[in-house]
């Protein structure tokens, strides 16, 4: 008895040090796609072939550069979701490229929804997130977000994209987007009854989950946070270093 209230009141030190001590949550809120304009210069004019000694005699001439700034040339609008991490890999087979992500998202933890080869898109289903207890877990990034997950009731999902380089054909993007959801009760109330855990010594004044779950009848909303850059970075860190 005495190890569980030990247990218990280090977890909610754990909990106030995290509150009140300025730690913020690492969870980035979902924005919304945004379009970049880049300046693409036109393709040089081609010049005609030189005519031969033969037929005419040409006196040399001097050749002027053009600048840079002044070069003709044509905006090109592009979308980029910034929801996600990505990094650009030189000269890797897209084959070991897409074994060694499902093998990377397997090993985290992740179970495999969808995959589909040709277009190089693989989501995984949801994952309960790990506690700050449970530290050997792969997908453990930070303490910060550890201790979010223990207050809350959290998962997350992958969305892993491999996609070609306009213009540099040995060049892949890849990125990783880590989805949050929190689970939210639409059944609570404030102000209820609250029933603690007790015996006939006392109490020990901790309220139960049990207390304010939803009833039977009526089921936990799942609410998307927003996506989670440190276990991105982690599983592309992880993916890198085998490709």
């Amino acid at each position: 008895m005495m190890k569980r209230l030990s247990a218990i009141v280090t977890l909610i030190l754990l909990a106030g040090a995290v509150g009140g001590g300025g730690c913020t949550s690492h969870i980035v809120p979902l924005r919304p796609m945004q379009k970049v304009e880049v300046w693409v210069p036109d393709a040089p004019p081609q010049t005609a072939p030189a005519a031969t000694a033969a037929t005419t005699t040409t006196q040399p001439t001097a050749t002027l550069a053009v600048p840079a700034d002044t070069q003709p040339g044509h905006m090109v609008a592009t979308t980029v979701d910034p929801n996600q991490s990505s990094r650009f890999v030189y000269n890797a087979g897209y084959d070991n490229i897409w074994k060694q992500a499902l093998d990377i998202l397997t090993q985290t933890g992740f179970a495999i929804d969808r995959q589909d080869y040709r277009l190089g898109a693989i989501t995984t289903l949801a994952l309960p997130s790990t506690q700050i207890v449970e530290f050997w877990k792969p997908q453990q990034a930070d303490a910060v977000d550890s201790m979010e997950n223990t207050i809350n009731n959290q998962r997350r999902m992958v969305r892993l994209t491999i996609s070609k380089v306009e213009g540099k054909p040995q060049f892949y993007e890849i990125a990783v987007q880590v989805l949050v959801e929190r689970e939210t009760n639409p059944g609570e109330a404030l102000g209820g009854p609250v029933f603690v855990e007790g015996s006939g010594f006392g109490r020990n004044a901790v309220t139960l989950r049990s207390d304010y779950a939803a009833p039977k009848d009526e089921a936990g909303i799942w609410v998307t946070m927003g996506h989670d850059p440190d276990l991105e970075r982690k599983l592309l860190d992880a993916l890198f270093k085998r490709i």
